[in-house]
Protein backbone atom coordinates (compact mmCIF):
# COMPACT_ATOMS: atom_id res chain seq x y z
CA UNK A 1 0.00 0.00 0.00
CA UNK A 2 3.20 2.15 1.13
CA UNK A 3 4.72 1.61 -2.12
CA UNK A 4 1.56 2.19 -4.33
CA UNK A 5 1.08 5.18 -2.79
CA UNK A 6 4.64 6.23 -3.43
CA UNK A 7 4.14 5.47 -7.02
CA UNK A 8 1.40 7.55 -7.16
CA UNK A 9 3.31 10.54 -5.68
CA UNK A 10 6.05 10.76 -8.35
CA UNK A 11 3.75 10.17 -11.29
CA UNK A 12 2.01 12.89 -9.89
CA UNK A 13 5.27 14.70 -9.58
CA UNK A 14 6.18 13.89 -13.33
CA UNK A 15 3.03 15.47 -14.35
CA UNK A 16 3.23 18.73 -12.66
CA UNK A 17 0.22 18.37 -11.00
CA UNK A 18 1.25 17.55 -7.28
CA UNK A 19 4.02 18.68 -5.46
CA UNK A 20 4.67 21.59 -6.94
CA UNK A 21 6.33 23.67 -4.14
CA UNK A 22 5.00 27.37 -4.21
CA UNK A 23 8.14 29.61 -4.90
CA UNK A 24 9.56 31.47 -1.58
CA UNK A 25 7.84 34.19 -0.68
CA UNK A 26 11.02 36.47 -1.80
CA UNK A 27 11.32 35.63 -5.36
CA UNK A 28 7.45 36.18 -5.60
CA UNK A 29 7.92 39.72 -4.17
CA UNK A 30 10.85 40.17 -6.66
CA UNK A 31 8.83 38.94 -9.90
CA UNK A 32 5.39 41.81 -7.78
CA UNK A 33 8.16 44.36 -7.65
CA UNK A 34 9.45 44.04 -11.20
CA UNK A 35 6.12 43.78 -12.70
CA UNK A 36 5.46 47.17 -10.78
CA UNK A 37 8.39 48.97 -12.28
CA UNK A 38 7.62 47.68 -16.18
CA UNK A 39 3.95 48.69 -15.92
CA UNK A 40 5.16 52.27 -13.28
CA UNK A 41 6.70 53.98 -16.19
CA UNK A 42 10.55 52.95 -14.89
CA UNK A 43 11.07 50.79 -17.92
CA UNK A 44 14.76 51.34 -18.12
CA UNK A 45 15.33 50.47 -14.75
CA UNK A 46 12.76 47.62 -14.54
CA UNK A 47 14.88 46.12 -17.84
CA UNK A 48 18.28 46.88 -15.99
CA UNK A 49 16.77 45.45 -12.81
CA UNK A 50 15.67 41.84 -14.85
CA UNK A 51 18.51 41.41 -16.48
CA UNK A 52 20.24 41.42 -13.05
CA UNK A 53 17.87 38.84 -10.82
CA UNK A 54 16.86 36.83 -14.42
CA UNK A 55 18.64 33.95 -13.46
CA UNK A 56 18.05 33.41 -9.96
CA UNK A 57 15.03 33.61 -10.35
CA UNK A 58 14.69 31.11 -13.30
CA UNK A 59 16.34 28.69 -11.06
CA UNK A 60 14.48 29.26 -7.72
CA UNK A 61 10.78 29.13 -10.29
CA UNK A 62 12.49 26.00 -11.82
CA UNK A 63 12.54 24.47 -8.73
CA UNK A 64 9.34 25.14 -7.08
CA UNK A 65 7.57 23.80 -9.94
CA UNK A 66 4.76 26.56 -9.07
CA UNK A 67 2.27 27.43 -12.09
CA UNK A 68 1.83 30.56 -9.99
CA UNK A 69 5.47 31.55 -10.33
CA UNK A 70 5.24 30.91 -13.87
CA UNK A 71 2.04 32.64 -14.77
CA UNK A 72 4.21 36.10 -12.77
CA UNK A 73 6.70 35.07 -14.80
CA UNK A 74 4.67 35.61 -18.12
CA UNK A 75 3.27 38.49 -16.68
CA UNK A 76 7.04 39.91 -16.43
CA UNK A 77 7.92 38.65 -20.03
CA UNK A 78 4.41 40.35 -21.06
CA UNK A 79 5.13 43.61 -19.37
CA UNK A 80 9.09 43.44 -20.98
CA UNK A 81 8.28 43.29 -24.37
CA UNK A 82 9.91 39.29 -24.34
CA UNK A 83 6.67 37.96 -25.62
CA UNK A 84 8.33 34.62 -26.64
CA UNK A 85 9.71 34.25 -22.70
CA UNK A 86 6.71 35.05 -22.28
CA UNK A 87 4.60 32.61 -23.65
CA UNK A 88 6.94 29.59 -23.16
CA UNK A 89 6.46 30.69 -19.45
CA UNK A 90 2.26 31.13 -19.95
CA UNK A 91 2.72 27.48 -21.20
CA UNK A 92 4.35 26.32 -18.86
CA UNK A 93 2.13 27.39 -15.88
CA UNK A 94 -1.16 25.99 -18.25
CA UNK A 95 0.91 23.00 -18.22
CA UNK A 96 1.10 22.62 -14.18
CA UNK A 97 -2.47 24.49 -13.88
CA UNK A 98 -4.71 24.52 -16.91
CA UNK A 99 -7.55 26.51 -15.18
CA UNK A 100 -5.54 29.47 -14.57
CA UNK A 101 -7.93 32.07 -15.61
CA UNK A 102 -4.99 34.55 -16.02
CA UNK A 103 -2.78 32.87 -17.92
CA UNK A 104 -5.21 32.03 -20.11
CA UNK A 105 -5.90 35.88 -20.58
CA UNK A 106 -2.09 36.82 -20.79
CA UNK A 107 -1.47 34.10 -23.43
CA UNK A 108 -4.70 35.98 -25.13
CA UNK A 109 -3.28 39.35 -25.06
CA UNK A 110 0.34 38.00 -26.62
CA UNK A 111 -1.78 36.91 -29.23
CA UNK A 112 -3.74 40.10 -29.86
CA UNK A 113 -0.53 42.08 -29.92
CA UNK A 114 1.19 39.55 -32.33
CA UNK A 115 -2.06 39.99 -34.43
CA UNK A 116 -3.05 36.25 -34.37
CA UNK A 117 -6.95 37.23 -33.72
CA UNK A 118 -8.19 33.68 -33.42
CA UNK A 119 -5.81 31.98 -30.99
CA UNK A 120 -6.56 35.43 -29.05
CA UNK A 121 -10.35 34.31 -29.37
CA UNK A 122 -9.67 31.18 -28.44
CA UNK A 123 -7.32 32.32 -25.21
CA UNK A 124 -9.54 35.18 -23.81
CA UNK A 125 -12.58 32.44 -24.20
CA UNK A 126 -10.80 30.29 -22.34
CA UNK A 127 -10.10 32.78 -19.55
CA UNK A 128 -13.94 33.66 -19.71
CA UNK A 129 -14.98 29.88 -19.14
CA UNK A 130 -13.04 30.07 -15.77
CA UNK A 131 -14.91 29.89 -12.52
CA UNK A 132 -14.84 33.41 -11.24
CA UNK A 133 -14.11 35.29 -14.78
CA UNK A 134 -12.86 38.98 -14.35
CA UNK A 135 -14.33 41.87 -16.68
CA UNK A 136 -11.72 42.33 -18.41
CA UNK A 137 -11.41 38.81 -19.83
CA UNK A 138 -14.86 39.91 -21.41
CA UNK A 139 -13.99 43.22 -22.79
CA UNK A 140 -10.62 41.65 -24.78
CA UNK A 141 -12.62 39.15 -26.24
CA UNK A 142 -15.09 41.68 -27.21
CA UNK A 143 -12.39 43.22 -28.60
CA UNK A 144 -11.29 40.74 -30.57
CA UNK A 145 -14.21 40.31 -32.00
CA UNK A 146 -14.95 43.98 -33.00
CA UNK A 147 -11.70 43.31 -35.06
CA UNK A 148 -13.01 40.33 -36.51
CA UNK A 149 -16.26 42.13 -37.83
CA UNK A 150 -18.69 40.12 -35.21
CA UNK A 151 -19.94 43.12 -33.46
CA UNK A 152 -22.81 41.38 -32.64
CA UNK A 153 -21.34 38.34 -30.57
CA UNK A 154 -19.26 41.98 -29.17
CA UNK A 155 -21.76 43.32 -27.82
CA UNK A 156 -22.80 39.91 -25.86
CA UNK A 157 -19.10 39.83 -24.47
CA UNK A 158 -19.42 43.82 -23.07
CA UNK A 159 -22.91 43.04 -21.82
CA UNK A 160 -21.14 39.92 -19.97
CA UNK A 161 -18.37 42.47 -18.43
CA UNK A 162 -20.83 44.77 -17.62
CA UNK A 163 -22.84 42.09 -15.26
CA UNK A 164 -19.87 41.14 -13.74
CA UNK A 165 -18.74 45.76 -13.12
CA UNK A 166 -21.47 47.57 -14.29
CA UNK A 167 -19.30 50.55 -14.15
CA UNK A 168 -16.78 48.75 -16.38
CA UNK A 169 -15.02 52.16 -18.63
CA UNK A 170 -14.57 50.25 -21.50
CA UNK A 171 -17.20 48.06 -21.99
CA UNK A 172 -19.39 50.98 -21.60
CA UNK A 173 -17.59 52.53 -24.46
CA UNK A 174 -17.25 49.87 -27.05
CA UNK A 175 -20.88 48.89 -26.60
CA UNK A 176 -21.77 52.80 -26.76
CA UNK A 177 -19.72 53.11 -30.47
CA UNK A 178 -21.31 49.71 -31.98
CA UNK A 179 -24.79 50.97 -30.73
CA UNK A 180 -24.02 54.02 -32.65
CA UNK A 181 -23.20 52.69 -35.08
CA UNK A 182 -26.08 50.54 -35.48
CA UNK A 183 -28.39 53.43 -35.14
CA UNK A 184 -29.68 52.42 -31.91
CA UNK A 185 -28.99 56.24 -30.56
CA UNK A 186 -31.21 55.87 -27.15
CA UNK A 187 -28.70 52.65 -26.38
CA UNK A 188 -25.19 54.56 -27.25
CA UNK A 189 -25.88 57.25 -24.85
CA UNK A 190 -26.74 55.64 -22.03
CA UNK A 191 -23.59 53.84 -22.52
CA UNK A 192 -21.71 56.79 -23.62
CA UNK A 193 -23.10 58.36 -19.97
CA UNK A 194 -22.23 55.57 -17.99
CA UNK A 195 -18.56 55.90 -19.41
CA UNK A 196 -18.51 59.36 -18.34
CA UNK A 197 -19.65 59.27 -15.11
CA UNK A 198 -16.44 56.64 -14.03
CA UNK A 199 -14.09 58.85 -16.64
CA UNK A 200 -15.94 62.04 -17.54
CA UNK A 201 -12.58 63.52 -18.35
CA UNK A 202 -11.98 61.21 -21.43
CA UNK A 203 -11.82 63.16 -24.73
CA UNK A 204 -12.94 60.36 -26.83
CA UNK A 205 -15.70 59.38 -25.06
CA UNK A 206 -16.96 63.25 -24.70
CA UNK A 207 -16.22 63.97 -28.33
CA UNK A 208 -18.34 60.66 -29.56
CA UNK A 209 -21.00 61.64 -27.06
CA UNK A 210 -21.38 65.67 -28.31
CA UNK A 211 -21.39 63.82 -32.50
CA UNK A 212 -24.31 61.27 -31.28
CA UNK A 213 -25.82 64.51 -30.42
CA UNK A 214 -25.40 66.63 -33.15
CA UNK A 215 -26.00 63.73 -35.40
CA UNK A 216 -29.54 63.64 -33.65
CA UNK A 217 -29.69 67.38 -33.69
CA UNK A 218 -30.08 67.87 -30.22
CA UNK A 219 -27.09 70.54 -31.00
CA UNK A 220 -27.27 71.86 -27.49
CA UNK A 221 -25.99 69.18 -26.07
CA UNK A 222 -23.47 68.55 -28.61
CA UNK A 223 -21.56 71.88 -27.90
CA UNK A 224 -21.91 71.21 -24.50
CA UNK A 225 -19.88 67.73 -24.86
CA UNK A 226 -17.70 69.51 -27.75
CA UNK A 227 -16.60 72.06 -25.19
CA UNK A 228 -15.67 69.62 -22.53
CA UNK A 229 -13.07 68.65 -25.11
CA UNK A 230 -12.07 71.87 -25.74
CA UNK A 231 -11.53 72.20 -22.01
CA UNK A 232 -9.30 69.05 -22.05
CA UNK A 233 -7.42 69.66 -25.73
CA UNK A 234 -7.75 73.42 -26.39
CA UNK A 235 -6.07 73.05 -29.91
CA UNK A 236 -8.28 70.15 -31.01
CA UNK A 237 -9.56 72.13 -34.26
CA UNK A 238 -11.69 68.88 -35.77
CA UNK A 239 -14.00 69.33 -32.19
CA UNK A 240 -14.05 73.39 -32.73
CA UNK A 241 -15.18 72.75 -36.01
CA UNK A 242 -17.92 70.59 -34.49
CA UNK A 243 -18.73 73.70 -32.51
CA UNK A 244 -18.85 75.71 -35.18
CA UNK A 245 -21.05 73.38 -37.11
CA UNK A 246 -23.78 72.74 -33.30
CA UNK A 247 -23.35 76.27 -33.17
CA UNK A 248 -24.43 77.53 -36.86
CA UNK A 249 -27.50 75.51 -36.53
CA UNK A 250 -28.61 76.95 -33.13
CA UNK A 251 -28.29 80.68 -34.76
CA UNK A 252 -25.71 80.95 -31.96
CA UNK A 253 -23.64 83.51 -34.16
CA UNK A 254 -21.44 84.54 -31.15
CA UNK A 255 -20.20 81.45 -30.28
CA UNK A 256 -19.80 80.11 -33.59
CA UNK A 257 -17.55 83.00 -34.81
CA UNK A 258 -15.32 82.49 -31.54
CA UNK A 259 -14.86 78.98 -32.56
CA UNK A 260 -13.85 80.36 -35.86
CA UNK A 261 -11.35 82.32 -34.54
CA UNK A 262 -10.23 79.74 -32.94
CA UNK A 263 -9.20 77.42 -35.92
CA UNK A 264 -7.50 80.34 -37.67
CA UNK A 265 -5.51 81.29 -34.85
CA UNK A 266 -4.60 77.07 -34.29
CA UNK A 267 -3.80 77.38 -38.49
CA UNK A 268 -1.93 80.85 -37.98
CA UNK A 269 0.47 79.47 -35.31
CA UNK A 270 0.71 76.15 -36.99
CA UNK A 271 0.42 73.98 -34.00
CA UNK A 272 -1.32 71.65 -36.09
CA UNK A 273 0.48 69.73 -39.33
CA UNK A 274 -2.99 68.27 -40.21
CA UNK A 275 -4.24 71.42 -40.07
CA UNK A 276 -1.88 72.93 -42.00
CA UNK A 277 -1.66 70.17 -44.52
CA UNK A 278 -5.46 70.42 -45.29
CA UNK A 279 -5.57 74.13 -46.05
CA UNK A 280 -9.45 73.84 -45.16
CA UNK A 281 -11.96 72.54 -42.81
CA UNK A 282 -15.74 71.56 -42.72
CA UNK A 283 -17.48 74.90 -41.38
CA UNK A 284 -21.08 73.89 -41.64
CA UNK A 285 -23.11 70.53 -42.18
CA UNK A 286 -27.21 71.34 -43.33
CA UNK A 287 -29.53 68.68 -44.22
CA UNK A 288 -31.90 70.27 -47.13
CA UNK A 289 -34.57 68.99 -49.32
CA UNK A 290 -32.42 67.55 -51.96
CA UNK A 291 -29.70 66.36 -50.13
CA UNK A 292 -26.46 67.20 -47.46
CA UNK A 293 -24.64 70.12 -47.77
CA UNK A 294 -21.12 70.70 -46.38
CA UNK A 295 -19.39 74.10 -46.54
CA UNK A 296 -15.34 73.90 -47.40
CA UNK A 297 -13.79 77.30 -45.56
CA UNK A 298 -10.59 77.31 -47.03
CA UNK A 299 -8.16 79.23 -44.75
CA UNK A 300 -5.95 81.06 -47.98
CA UNK A 301 -6.76 82.27 -51.61
CA UNK A 302 -3.78 79.95 -53.28
CA UNK A 303 -3.26 79.19 -56.95
CA UNK A 304 -4.98 80.27 -59.75
CA UNK A 305 -8.46 78.85 -59.30
CA UNK A 306 -8.73 80.23 -55.70
CA UNK A 307 -11.53 79.27 -53.88
CA UNK A 308 -12.63 80.40 -50.20
CA UNK A 309 -16.11 78.84 -49.92
CA UNK A 310 -17.01 75.49 -51.29
CA UNK A 311 -21.04 74.43 -50.67
CA UNK A 312 -20.88 70.49 -51.65
CA UNK A 313 -24.52 69.20 -52.02
CA UNK A 314 -24.04 64.93 -51.67
CA UNK A 315 -26.45 62.56 -52.51
CA UNK A 316 -27.08 60.64 -48.40
CA UNK A 317 -27.86 57.51 -49.78
CA UNK A 318 -25.62 57.02 -52.63
CA UNK A 319 -22.54 59.81 -51.54
CA UNK A 320 -23.01 60.82 -54.76
CA UNK A 321 -21.68 64.56 -56.22
CA UNK A 322 -24.52 66.21 -56.85
CA UNK A 323 -23.70 69.95 -57.35
CA UNK A 324 -21.16 72.27 -55.54
CA UNK A 325 -21.31 76.02 -55.28
CA UNK A 326 -18.35 78.09 -54.74
CA UNK A 327 -16.86 81.43 -54.00
CA UNK A 328 -13.77 82.15 -55.94
CA UNK A 329 -11.03 84.71 -56.57
CA UNK A 330 -9.43 83.07 -59.90
CA UNK A 331 -5.99 84.99 -61.12
CA UNK A 332 -7.69 85.38 -64.78
CA UNK A 333 -10.71 87.57 -63.38
CA UNK A 334 -8.55 89.31 -60.88
CA UNK A 335 -5.82 90.58 -64.11
CA UNK A 336 -8.93 91.50 -66.02
CA UNK A 337 -10.05 93.73 -63.77
CA UNK A 338 -7.08 95.34 -63.31
CA UNK A 339 -6.45 96.12 -66.50
CA UNK A 340 -9.82 97.90 -66.41
CA UNK A 341 -8.94 99.64 -63.39
CA UNK A 342 -11.91 98.33 -61.38
CA UNK A 343 -10.12 97.12 -58.52
CA UNK A 344 -5.96 98.27 -57.32
CA UNK A 345 -3.39 96.18 -57.62
CA UNK A 346 -3.85 94.56 -54.00
CA UNK A 347 -7.62 94.21 -54.41
CA UNK A 348 -9.76 90.76 -55.50
CA UNK A 349 -13.09 89.83 -56.82
CA UNK A 350 -15.11 87.56 -56.52
CA UNK A 351 -17.83 85.34 -58.11
CA UNK A 352 -20.18 82.88 -56.62
CA UNK A 353 -20.34 79.62 -59.35
CA UNK A 354 -22.11 76.84 -59.25
CA UNK A 355 -20.58 73.31 -61.06
CA UNK A 356 -22.63 70.18 -62.00
CA UNK A 357 -20.61 66.86 -62.21
CA UNK A 358 -21.77 66.82 -66.04
CA UNK A 359 -19.20 69.87 -66.46
CA UNK A 360 -21.90 72.50 -66.76
CA UNK A 361 -21.04 75.61 -64.89
CA UNK A 362 -23.08 78.64 -63.98
CA UNK A 363 -22.39 82.17 -62.32
CA UNK A 364 -24.76 83.33 -59.72
CA UNK A 365 -23.05 86.61 -58.33
CA UNK A 366 -20.43 88.88 -58.81
CA UNK A 367 -18.81 90.91 -55.66
CA UNK A 368 -15.97 93.63 -55.53
CA UNK A 369 -15.16 92.60 -52.14
CA UNK A 370 -14.57 89.47 -50.32
CA UNK A 371 -18.27 88.68 -48.45
CA UNK A 372 -19.25 87.33 -45.37
CA UNK A 373 -19.95 83.99 -45.12
CA UNK A 374 -23.89 84.32 -43.86
CA UNK A 375 -24.66 86.28 -47.21
CA UNK A 376 -22.57 83.70 -49.10
CA UNK A 377 -24.45 80.78 -47.69
CA UNK A 378 -27.80 82.16 -48.48
CA UNK A 379 -26.97 82.61 -51.94
CA UNK A 380 -25.70 79.00 -52.14
CA UNK A 381 -28.60 77.50 -50.90
CA UNK A 382 -31.35 79.08 -52.60
CA UNK A 383 -28.95 77.97 -55.91
CA UNK A 384 -29.25 74.45 -54.46
CA UNK A 385 -33.46 74.88 -53.74
CA UNK A 386 -33.60 76.25 -57.32
CA UNK A 387 -34.78 79.84 -55.97
CA UNK A 388 -31.87 81.69 -57.60
CA UNK A 389 -31.20 82.34 -61.42
CA UNK A 390 -28.18 82.46 -62.80
CA UNK A 391 -26.74 85.16 -64.40
CA UNK A 392 -24.84 82.84 -67.05
CA UNK A 393 -24.48 79.11 -68.14
CA UNK A 394 -22.46 76.85 -69.88
CA UNK A 395 -23.51 73.62 -70.22
CA UNK A 396 -20.84 70.93 -72.61
CA UNK A 397 -22.30 69.41 -75.43
CA UNK A 398 -20.78 65.51 -76.28
CA UNK A 399 -21.45 64.49 -80.08
CA UNK A 400 -22.43 61.05 -80.41
CA UNK A 401 -19.33 58.89 -81.99
CA UNK A 402 -20.20 57.42 -85.88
Amino acid sequence: MKHALLLFLVLLFHSGLLLAAPLPAGNTEQLQNLIELFTSESSEEAVRQLELREAAILEAIGESNDPHAYLLLGRLYFYAEMDSKAMSALSTALEYDASLSDAHFYTGLVHKYAGDLDRAERSFRNATESGNPDAAYFVELGIILEAKEDTSSALDAYKRALEIESSNFDANFRSANIHATNGANQEAEGHYLAALRQNPNNVECNYNLGQLYQNTEQNRLAVEYFSKVIELDPIDWRTLTKIVQASQALGDVEARDAAVDSIYEIWREGTSHDLQKQGFYVREQVQIESGKVFALEYFELKGEYARKFVFKLIDPATGEHRFDVSLGSYEATNTFSRELGRIGTDERVYHLDGYGPDGSHYTFAFFESQPKYDVVREIALDAFSGKLSPISSTTPSYEEEP
